[in-house]
């Protein structure tokens, strides 16, 4: 919040150069608006808390208008460190450096009374990963980049390393997030969205392979069988599907013609990679009239 536009640079509360405690304030008065909002507490507002909340025994010492919102919470060197919470069954986890041991520098949480040091919200429970054609990949180059990139996520190491206003920064994959429920069981959650690799059409080629003539291959071929075959990284470890599933987004299609066309390719796929029937699931784009207009009878064939 504090380096975004949700909280306006105004009435002295600029980002500058260095830490702004009065806009830091405002940080610290969003996020309890937001707490009282989504996570609601009986009889107080989440501003009148003085101190860190406590969990003993498993139960919380707060009193919530809806018990059932607190799920789960960690703790290290048995000082509390965060609060898991659920609303609209997408969870909200309160995060606490007690210890000191949280890897980012967050002077809003030394500034604030109860020290919560970040709020996480599950939000984008899905993400596609895009190689369609004229927005991620628009020749051989670009589509190898995007091959490795994918094959990163899918063995789970995919990382880079880059400089952000002079500082060495280091962005991979978030492991589960690991917690305690409320009935003393510990328990986890997915620290990334589940991922679906959006393919291109059946119109375009590429020419990161040729064939005997010398023309480019079809694309959106190469797309099934390289993107899949990555995905068996996966269903050894089941990182991104816990249910030994490939997700694939197509695009871009005519009707239920060039929807058989597309079953006929993954069940080619499966029977090269050696993968159980309907382990490739794929969905389709509502976006081409004739697709539109016969939607039922694509998602049938």
């Amino acid at each position: 919040m504090y380096g975004t536009d949700v909280i306006p640079e105004t009435k002295g509360a600029l980002r500058g150069k260095t830490y702004n405690p009065l806009r830091g304030e405002r940080v610290i008065y969003y996020v309890r608006n937001f707490l009282d909002k989504f996570v609601p507490l009986k009889d107080k507002s989440w501003k009148d808390l003085k101190k860190i909340p406590k969990v003993n025994n498993n139960k919380l010492d707060l009193n919530l208008k809806n018990p059932k919102q607190f799920v789960g919470y960690t703790k290290k060197s048995k000082l509390l460190s965060s609060l898991l919470f659920v609303n609209n069954n997408l969870h909200i986890d309160i995060l606490f450096d007690q210890d000191g041991t949280l890897e980012v520098n967050n002077p809003d949480g030394n500034q604030d009374i109860i020290e919560i040091h970040d709020v996480f919200l599950e939000s984008a429970i899905t993400t596609i990963c895009d190689h369609e054609d004229s927005v991620a990949a628009v020749d051989a180059e670009d589509k190898v980049i995007g091959y490795k990139n994918w094959l990163g996520m899918m063995k789970g190491n995919l990382k880079i390393e880059f400089k952000k206003k002079g500082k060495e920064l280091l962005r991979k994959l978030n492991p589960d997030r690991s917690y305690i429920s409320p009935k003393g069981k510990k328990f986890k959650l997915s620290g990334r969205a589940l991922l679906l690799n959006r393919n291109v059409g059946h119109l375009m080629t590429n020419p990161a392979i040729l064939l005997k003539d010398g023309s480019e291959c079809p694309e959106g071929i190469l797309d099934a069988f390289i993107t899949s075959a990555a995905c068996l990284h996966d269903l050894k470890r089941k990182g991104n599907s816990k249910l030994n599933s490939i997700y694939i987004v197509k695009p871009k299609m005519h009707g239920p013609d060039e929807c058989t066309f597309t079953d006929l390719i993954f069940e080619k796929v499966e029977k090269l990679l050696n993968l159980k029937k309907y382990t490739i699931k794929c969905g389709i784009m509502d976006e081409e009239r004739r697709t539109s207009a016969n939607l039922k009878e694509c998602i049938r064939l």
